[in-house]
């Protein structure tokens, strides 16, 4: 299992939204993974593009 974290919190000059990128743990790990963590950085990249997109 690859973990997606992602952090939410509130700041003095708004919403902060951070996230993990899956992409990173394959350099501690191994067993084939990297396929799957390159599909789950992609995704956690179009989130947080439409989060931005959304809060401008």
């Amino acid at each position: 299992m690859i973990p997606c974290n992602v952090v939410v919190r509130e700041t003095p000059s708004g919403t902060m939204i951070e996230a993990q990128d899956p992409a990173l743990l394959t350099e501690v790990i191994s067993g084939g993974l990297q396929e799957l963590a390159d599909e789950l950085s992609a995704l956690m990249r179009s989130m947080m593009d439409e989060i931005a997109a959304k809060g401008h």
